[in-house]
């Protein structure tokens, strides 16, 4: 029988390795759980990467496949008993389909079984010392009395042979002659051990091999593992997104204190921010878009803007970059409890340290020297501990952002391909920009998006904004047979 072989895209591994041992934990009995970072080892020669998937027990298994193999099929599979650094058993799929080996990995990992493992369902074991002497002289007259030789036991499945036992039981007096009867699983049995002992080689009979594991050592200089980690781990846009809102929900929670959300514009950063916000509940979100005038005034906002219900949204809002604001934003943007902001300014110092709220605080102020007016109500104070989330959207690339930033805030640099954007725009093209329904079709949407798609390598950006700007165009004056130049024409294609 033609062995079947188990290739899958690299970008699919994951998803059936991780099926594939919600089957296999339902066997063995313990909760199997799949790592999400594969391991590269250099085992008996070979240069193998795998997934490691973790038993509650504390046993492990990891799918293994050549690191170099572009068609990524599973060849073994790796068994420890116990968690050390060595693995014990490694069992050899002979290129088998791991859904169909699903079973005897099984087998293997329930019993510490070394050797030859069959693949057929409901076999679990064969041993010729476990057969009795009994079963041993009626698979003997059944074979003699139906000629059965080596032949039909290679070329005949393993339920027909059954079937022809039955037959001669039955019908052909092997019950008259006083044989012993037995079940299938006691007929599969012996059939087996007879094929192990006597080396026939059923068609029909899928094995695989387990033996003692080969000595390993972690592979990181594999180049081709290293590029192989890329692709895989490589989020889609539904990914991408996905991350940027469990961040956002962390972030609201308050298992981090900043976050700077960066990359390249037109990518939606601000629709995914404003979206996942929307669902934040409990929290005072003061957006910022635009400028300040200096350094005074963002010292003022924050201690204005602070409290641990506040979030501090900067959207495009390059000016918390400013070198000149740099000790300010690491102050709260810190990953500390206890962030304290400290910031002197001659203005601050003396216009606004004191609350000038009633008359006693403008008489200590005359007293001072200070010229400050009874109306000025609102007091700032040269050192304040500060509380509230910062969020900073922006689309700077992170090699841009200092990195003391950076280390204190959380990055998640946004990377779509023209590719990726053009493939989202389709998937979403009946449901964007409601706001234009009374002038846009979804037939233009579709002729838009076809016109766009075969320029995209000659377009040095193409994003919603620029889809939408196409839309215009094309929405503007529908009957207008030009709109196609004109869109090239905004687009500076040609």
């Amino acid at each position: 029988m033609k062995n079947i072989k188990e290739g899958f895209l690299k970008d699919s591994i994951l998803t059936v390795i991780e099926k594939t041992c919600k089957v296999l934990s339902r066997k063995v009995g313990t909760i199997i759980s799949v790592s999400p970072i594969p391991t590269d080892v250099i085992s008996g020669g070979r240069k193998l990467s795998g997934v490691d998937c973790y038993f509650l027990d504390g046993r492990k298994i990891r799918w293994n496949w050549y690191s170099n193999d572009t068609s990524s099929n599973i060849v073994s599979v790796s068994y420890w008993t116990k968690m050390k650094i060595q693995p014990d058993i490694e069992i050899d799929l002979h290129d088998y389909n791991i859904v169909q080996s699903i079973n005897a990995v099984a087998e293997v990992i329930n019993n510490n079984k070394l050797g030859t493992v069959v693949l057929e369902e409901s076999v679990s074991k064969y041993n010729e010392a476990e057969i009795s002497d009994a079963i041993k002289q009626a698979i003997k007259g059944w074979s003699e009395h139906m000629k059965i030789d080596d032949d039909k036991l290679t070329n005949t499945r393993m339920k027909d042979l059954w079937r022809s036992f039955r037959f001669w039981y039955e019908e052909e007096g092997g019950a008259q002659q006083g044989f012993r009867d037995m079940s299938e699983a006691s007929f599969r049995n012996y059939m087996l051990a007879y094929f192990d002992k006597y080396g026939i080689k059923n068609i029909y009979v899928k094995v695989i091999k387990s033996g003692t594991a080969s000595k390993e050592k972690l592979a990181f200089d594999s180049i081709e593992a290293k590029k192989f980690n890329a692709e895989i781990y490589k989020m889609t846009m539904d990914e991408q997104r996905e991350f940027i809102l469990n961040s956002l929900y962390m972030l609201a929670q308050g298992l981090v204190n900043s976050l700077i959300i960066g990359g390249q514009a037109g990518a939606g950063k601000t629709h995914i921010v404003e979206s996942a916000l929307g669902r934040v509940k409990g929290m005072n979100i003061v957006y910022l878009k635009g400028g300040m005038k200096n350094t005074e005034e963002l010292f003022k906002f924050l201690q204005s803007n602070n409290s641990e219900k506040t979030m501090i949204v900067f959207d495009d809002f390059d000016f918390v970059f400013d070198k000149k604001n740099l000790d300010i934003m690491k102050a709260v943007m810190s990953p500390d409890k206890k962030r304290t902001v400290t910031w002197y300014s001659g203005k601050i110092n003396k216009d606004n340290i004191y609350d000038v709220s009633d008359d006693l605080d403008v008489a200590i102020a005359t007293q001072k020297g200070i010229d400050i007016k009874k109306s000025n109500k609102k007091s700032y104070v040269p050192t304040f501990e500060f509380k509230s989330k910062i969020l900073i959207i922006t689309n700077r690339p992170k090699a841009k952002v200092d990195s003391a930033l950076v280390s204190r805030g959380t990055y998640i640099e946004v990377n779509f391909t023209k590719e990726d954007i053009i493939a989202d725009i389709r998937k979403n093209l009946f449901v964007l920009f409601p706001e234009y329904k009374d002038k846009v079709t979804d037939k233009m949407k579709i002729e838009v998006i076809d016109f766009l798609e075969p320029y995209i390598n000659d377009i040095s950006l193409i994003d919603y904004r620029i889809f939408r700007t196409a839309l215009g165009i094309r929405a503007v004056d529908p009957y207008n047979p030009l709109w196609k130049k004109f869109v090239m024409m905004a687009l500076s294609v040609l």
